[in-house]
């Protein structure tokens, strides 16, 4: 029975490795090769199980003792977090504009250079009024060609003038105290809680929230026409600030 039993297991064993998708068991049993060259094969082989079943215990030993979990990360309760940088641009203001010109100009002056006066002080990009009035042949006699932060500045409200009714989480503050000058491609600005506004020894408002604080609240009232630019503490407004990094605040207009 043994004797009957062998050769027919050496011909299963034979035809399944002929027959095998295993990379080289074919090479096993070909009898064209040289005895050093199955030797190989055979090596190869029994390594690469050999591999496969250390891989595999490594495996079911990591999903037994180190499995990985899928939870909410909570921890940032634990951490301060930095309000952004809240940032008042003033974009209009008109009645200033009429009262800056009368002073320059009289009463009587041309009421298109009120238009060159809104331009260089709420610069956005254009100046047609300004390159019109001030350029070519037919040019206004009381146009100005220098010192235009001069200018600006006379028509541009001041802090005091722009922000009041600050609140920090329901917290009253001094305004002015905390928003600091900052100069933008947009004008005087006055920024809190930003690391470009004011001088490294002014002022500064605790604006962390964490766990216990809750989330940061900032509430101010503006008496101007302006952009409130919610910016990194790094960063400074631009002409190219994306439009979700701003609000417009115009009368009767109100964000929460």
């Amino acid at each position: 029975m043994n004797n009957r039993l062998c050769p027919l297991m050496s011909r299963v064993i034979e035809e399944y490795l002929k027959n095998s998708t295993l990379h080289g068991a074919r090479f096993i049993v070909d009898k064209d090769a040289s005895w050093i060259e199955r030797m190989f094969w055979v090596i190869c082989l029994v390594a690469s199980w050999y591999a496969s079943w250390l891989l595999i215990k490594a495996s079911l030993s990591a999903f037994e003792n180190n499995a990985i979990s899928f939870v909410v990360e909570s921890s940032f309760r634990d951490w301060n977090t930095n309000f952004p940088a809240i940032i008042v641009c003033e974009s209009k203001n008109m009645d200033r504009i009429q009262e800056v010109a009368e002073q320059l100009w009289g009463a009587d002056h041309d009421f298109t250079l009120e238009e060159v006066l809104s331009e260089i002080a709420f610069f956005r990009g254009e100046s047609y009024h300004t390159v019109h009035e001030c350029s070519g042949e037919e040019v206004t006699a009381s146009c100005f060609y220098s010192n235009f932060s001069y200018y600006a500045e006379l028509v541009r409200s001041s802090c005091l003038d722009s922000i009041s009714n600050c609140e920090w989480n329901n917290k009253p503050f001094e305004c002015c105290k905390y928003f600091h000058r900052m100069e933008t491609e947009l004008g005087i600005c006055y920024a809190i809680n930003s690391m470009q506004a004011g001088k490294h020894k002014m002022p500064k408002l605790n604006m962390y929230s964490n766990r216990n604080s809750g989330p940061g609240a900032l509430k101010m009232e503006l008496h101007t026409e302006a952009t409130v630019f919610i910016l990194g503490t790094e960063e400074v407004p631009t002409l190219v600030t994306p439009k979700t990094d701003f609000l417009v605040v115009g009368p009767y207009i109100s964000f929460v």
